[in-house]
């Protein structure tokens, strides 16, 4: 009886192992039939549907990652230390922008929703939107251009609650692929800031400085160039 049991184990095991080598040739499988561009679904059958769907998940968490590193890394330079600990979550037309993705400018047209995470209502935000790119990433004379700027954004509400110091200005590349970044500053207080004179050449860490905002505590961003733009960069449609 004992035998019987240990051979039926082992047979099981072997079994899922041998699913499991299976899986991963599949896998193998449909990364290079990706890479030529043919539909590996048909040759794969009903099998590949799970498969196809893991994959899906694990490249994303790759993308997300990455641009999650990008983020840490293009907000440092530019902005200074930075201390990650207010998650924001940013949506252009129900579509959520995730760090290091590409989008075109005909879908960013309208301004976004910037919801703001925490659990005290009588914190406030002030939330910086710029271009660190204009007019081109070779010469970013420019630099940085203001898009928006809302203050006064209550945690745990949206931008649609808070004050509206700099309308938005939907952005336009005319060169190069552009970065654009969302910075989220906690206030002292209410109405401690005041929008600037002009777009060009906002700096983003002067203006924390001069109105006590101290250093980002959230961020995003994502990429951007010209509808017509070129460089091997896929859009999101």
């Amino acid at each position: 009886m004992k035998v019987k049991q240990s051979i039926g184990k082992t047979t099981a095991l072997t079994r899922r192992t041998s699913s499991l080598q299976c899986f991963h040739r599949q896998a193998e499988f449909v990364e290079l039939q990706k890479a030529f561009g043919v539909d590996v679904l048909p040759l794969l059958g009903p099998d590949a549907i799970p498969l196809l769907s893991c994959l899906k998940s694990a490249n994303t968490i790759r993308k997300s990652r990455v641009g999650d590193m990008g983020l840490a890394d293009t907000v440092r330079n530019d902005f200074g230390p930075f201390d990650h600990y207010v998650n924001i979550r940013v949506t252009f037309n129900n579509r959520v922008v995730v760090n290091g993705c590409d989008l075109r400018p005909s879908a960013i047209s309208n301004h976004p929703k910037v919801e703001v995470g925490g659990d005290d209502l009588r914190v406030l935000y002030t939330l910086v939107m710029v271009d660190l790119d204009a007019p081109s990433p070779s010469n970013p004379t420019l630099r940085e251009y203001l898009h928006w700027l809302v203050t006064d954004i209550p945690s745990t509400t949206n931008t649609n609650f808070g004050r509206e110091l700099v309308c938005y200005e939907s952005p336009r590349p005319v060169a190069g692929i552009h970065r654009i970044v969302f910075a989220l500053f906690r206030q002292m207080r209410r109405g401690t800031a005041s929008g600037p004179e002009r777009r060009e050449n906002f700096n983003t860490r002067s203006f924390a400085e001069l109105h006590n905002l101290g250093l980002p505590v959230g961020a995003a961003y994502f990429n951007c160039q010209r509808e017509a733009g070129t460089g091997g960069r896929r859009f999101f449609a």
